[in-house]
């Protein structure tokens, strides 16, 4: 008798710990998921923050440097054209060099603009900007870097 009250407290015991174990299961599981769940979204938040401030980058938003009033005059603005041959991508800018200075942009190329047209920097409202003489209507936001 005594052999069997014991076995029968064993197994309620092993039974419950198994019920427990399941049930705690499902619940680290979730647990996990919002984990997860929360990094991706934190993850996402910083995308998007990094993206608007690209998009508010240049001239208006973070700009890094200015060119001497000097300096412009002897070699920017719409009588200084020049071709740009290529830029690179660094750390999200489409960058080039001219006239010693790095110029970074971060919005796409136009439509009608080709890599061998003449362009031009000019300096308008306090930001720096690329410039098509053959489409006077549209320009790039230029940061100095």
């Amino acid at each position: 008798m005594r052999i069997s009250i014991l076995k029968r407290t064993l197994l309620a015991a092993v039974a419950s710990a198994v019920w427990m174990a399941g049930m705690s299961l499902p619940a680290r599981a979730q647990d996990h998921q919002e984990r997860k769940h929360e990094q991706k979204e934190m993850k996402k938040r910083e995308k998007q923050e990094r993206k608007r401030q690209h998009a508010v980058a240049g001239n208006h938003g973070n700009h890094y440097g200015r060119i001497s009033d000097e300096r412009y005059r002897a070699h920017f603005g719409h009588k200084h054209q020049f071709r740009m041959v290529r830029f690179r991508r660094v750390e999200g800018y489409n960058r080039f060099a001219y006239s010693g200075y790095t110029f970074g942009f971060v919005q796409p190329w136009p439509a009608g603009w080709f890599r061998n047209d003449d362009v031009y920097v000019e300096y308008v409202d306090g930001g720096y900007y690329l410039c098509n003489p053959r489409q006077p209507g549209i320009r790039i936001t230029l940061t100095i870097f």
